[in-house]
């Protein structure tokens, strides 16, 4: 699966990112403004969300038998963003594969996965944190 198939991540407008340490991003443009001029809340929150997806799916490596939703998650803005806005993940490999063994052995895991949002100027405009409810497709 790629993310970026998704209809509301094409809809968003979300990329991958050139920046070498980032997966994501969100190109600037009046479409993604808010009353302030900056770029909305809600397409912030679009691209870390679809940024922890894709975390997961790199991860998990040919595993397409797991899958998983979004059990809660957590926003902190931390600045005004503008410009093309780029998503880097924080969380270590080793924690998504831990979780995966847990899948294996139990059937299912949650797997928290970490987000941050940076502008051209390397400034964080964001941190998000996503809990994933992982666990054995049914075929």
């Amino acid at each position: 699966m790629d993310v970026l198939s998704l209809p509301f991540n094409g809809h968003v407008g979300l990329t991958r990112s050139t920046r070498d340490d980032c997966l994501l991003a969100l190109d600037s443009g009046r479409r993604h403004e808010n009353h302030l001029g900056t770029i909305h809340a809600s397409a912030l929150f679009a691209l870390s969300g679809a940024t922890s997806g894709e975390l997961l799916i790199r991860f998990r490596g040919e595993r397409t038998d797991i899958g998983g939703v979004v059990r809660r998650s957590t926003s902190k803005y931390s600045r005004p963003a503008t410009g093309v806005i780029s998503s880097r993940a924080k969380t270590m490999p080793d924690v998504i594969m831990a979780a995966i063994a847990t899948v294996d052995s139990r059937g299912k895991a949650l797997v928290e996965i970490e987000v941050e949002l940076l502008d051209e100027e390397d400034h964080q405009a964001g941190s998000f944190g996503f809990a994933w409810l992982i666990a054995l497709e049914i075929s």
